[in-house]
Formats: structure tokens, sequence, C-alpha cells
């Protein structure tokens, strides 16, 4: 038997393995896999121009405010947060909730 024989018997159960695996690209992808593929856009433009705001003002009170370093975390998280869905148009707050602020016809969830 030829090496590559016995690497390919070695081999092939692990390599069915690899392919059956489920993708895990988002968390949710585990149980449903198009959820990884489908993020539309559920941010609509005034609420990105509040969700800016709102990152801009808790970022400037965790740095100019008087506040403890729980808070300044705290602050910081939901800034980053808020920024992050304005600029990618997509809250997975509001797919859980059923919120499409987008101005799309048909909503995320049905």
């Amino acid at each position: 038997m030829s090496r590559a024989a016995i690497f390919h018997e070695l081999l092939a159960p692990a390599a069915s393995l690899m392919v059956n695996a489920p993708c895990i690209v988002w968390p949710g992808a585990f149980f449903r896999r198009e959820a990884s593929m489908n993020l539309e856009s559920n941010v609509g433009g005034v609420d990105r121009v509040v969700r800016i705001g709102g990152a801009i003002i808790l970022a400037g009170l965790a740095i100019f405010g008087d506040l403890e370093t729980v808070w300044k975390a705290v602050c910081w998280i939901f800034a980053a947060y808020f920024a992050v869905t304005a600029g990618i148009g997509y809250c997975p707050i509001n797919t859980l909730f059923g919120i499409d602020s987008s101005g799309r016809e048909t909503p995320i969830i049905k």
C-alpha cells in the first residue's frame, strides 16, 4: 500500500467531519446557517443619526465626565455599540424585537 493510500485512509474520517461541520461565523449560525449570510439593514437614517449622537455623547461623558471607572467602561461599551450599529446599518437588538427603521416594506422577522 502506498503512502498516499495510507494517508487517505487515516484522514478520510476526519475530512468527512470537517465537510459536515457547521459554519461558526455568527453565533446563531450553528443553528441557522442563513443567519451569518443574511444581515439585512434594519437601521434607518434617523436611527443612525440618533445612534451616532448617542455614541458621541457617551464617549464625551466617558472622557470628560467625573465618573467611576466602571461607569466609564459602560459608557465606552455603549458608545462603541451605537457607533458600530450605526456604521454597518444592522442592529441585532432591533432584529430581536422585530424593529425595522430602514423604511423597507418587508420586515426581517416574519
